[in-house]
């Protein structure tokens, strides 16, 4: 599905499309926008925010509030005295992260419809994983011990 026309121009309903899809429980970011809100408001908030990221894009500029992020520690396991035991999560603004999504996908889907993307690859797709990787490895060592083939 692509998400932005051939000159860069978001569509109102590639926006709404994402806005939709939000997790109304998700954290804000630092400039406080929640999805909860963007979701229920997405039809209206659609083309204010098409508006928005095309002409960010075409001018190479991102908001201020847009480039700044909250780390927050989340609680792994073990001493919650111990640094060691947290992980950073970042909390980025949702919008950016809802810009960043439909350029990701405009890519992807041009990528995917010019061949440009090897079988092998395996990260960062849909329906893909280390495991569809593995057990692509592990057959390719199956055909070849099957065959009487030394494999390293």
């Amino acid at each position: 599905m692509i998400m932005l026309t051939g000159d860069n121009r978001a569509t109102a309903e590639a926006v709404a499309a994402k806005l939709s899809c939000l997790k109304p429980s998700s954290a804000p970011g630092p400039d406080k926008v929640y999805p909860r809100l963007l979701r229920v408001c997405a039809q209206e908030l659609s083309v204010p925010l098409a508006i928005i990221f095309t002409k960010s894009m075409d001018e190479g500029v991102l908001p201020a509030d847009w480039k700044s992020t909250n780390v927050s520690p989340i609680f792994k396991k073990g001493r919650k005295s111990c640094a060691a035991n947290y992980r950073p999560i970042n909390l980025a603004s949702v919008p950016a992260k809802v810009m960043e999504s439909l350029i990701k996908d405009d890519i992807l889907a041009h990528l995917r419809q010019n061949n440009l993307i090897a079988n092998s690859q395996h990260g960062f797709l849909p329906g893909r994983s280390v495991t569809t990787n593995l057990i692509n490895y592990m057959n390719t060592i199956t055909k070849a011990l099957d065959s009487g083939v030394a494999y390293d």
